[in-house]
C-alpha cells in the first residue's frame, strides 16, 4: 500500500505498467497456443485444409 502514500505515485505507476505488460504477454501466449504462430490472422489459420 505504499503506492497510495502522498508523493510516492511512482510505485503505483510501476505496478500498473507491470500489470499491463503481463496482460499483453498472456494474450500473446494464448494466441500462440490457439493459432500456432503470431503472424497469421484467424482467416489464414485453416490454410491447407480442403474447403467444402
Amino acid at each position: 500500500m505504499t503506492g497510495f502514500s502522498p508523493g510516492r505515485t511512482d510505485i503505483l505507476d510501476i505496478a500498473l505498467i507491470y500489470a499491463l505488460i503481463s496482460f499483453i504477454g498472456v494474450v500473446a501466449v494464448l494466441k500462440l497456443v490457439e493459432q500456432g504462430n503470431f503472424h497469421t490472422s484467424g482467416e489464414d489459420a485453416d490454410q491447407g485444409q480442403p474447403t467444402e
